[in-house]
């Protein structure tokens, strides 16, 4: 059963995940993903909530997210996923079901066209309302030596939280 809550409630849970590991979501039609995360944040934007992420745009999911424009994250609170994090952020979906694979259980997501992890307690939905390509030339040397040796550089999608909520 999905409980509504506010995204702000959980903004300092999901933060703290967030270097762990969170699950990043996706689905176009039958195509399902799932990916972890570890760099994003949660504030205020267009007079909206927005989450933003940064993804490579050679991952697997980033590719759906701009097919569809939408993801979810869902976040583990109340149990360890480590393992399962591990797996999802090592393996590309291009190949892998990584919902089989870690046995997690894949439910559709509340108010979109995509899925959340069931096993997690906190889901949020995110519709992208922006998106920009990391610039080499516009990111400092500095820490370019240490994310970016080879290049790669993320694409950050700045998305509405059109719902926040927890499955009980």
């Amino acid at each position: 059963m999905y409980c509504d809550v506010e995204y702000d409630f959980y903004t300092k849970k999901i933060l703290e995940q967030l270097p762990k590991g969170v699950f990043l979501n996706t689905r176009n039609g039958s195509i399902a993903n799932t990916m972890t995360i570890g760099w994003g944040n949660i504030g205020r934007m267009w007079e909206r909530p927005i989450f933003t992420v940064s993804i490579r745009p050679t991952s697997f999911s980033c590719g759906l997210i701009d097919e569809t424009g939408e993801f979810t994250i869902s976040v583990p609170v109340e149990r360890d996923f480590s393992d399962e994090l591990a797996l999802c952020g090592q393996t590309t979906g291009k190949n892998t079901d990584k919902f089989l694979e870690c046995d997690l259980l894949a439910m559709n997501s509340k108010t979109l066209n995509t899925i959340i992890v069931g096993d997690c307690k906190l889901h949020c939905d995110c519709k992208v309302v922006m998106k920009s390509e990391v610039k080499a030339e516009a990111f400092p040397e500095r820490l370019g030596k240490v994310y970016y040796e080879h290049g790669n550089y993320h694409k950050l999608y700045f998305a509405e939280i059109v719902s926040a909520y927890i499955i009980k």
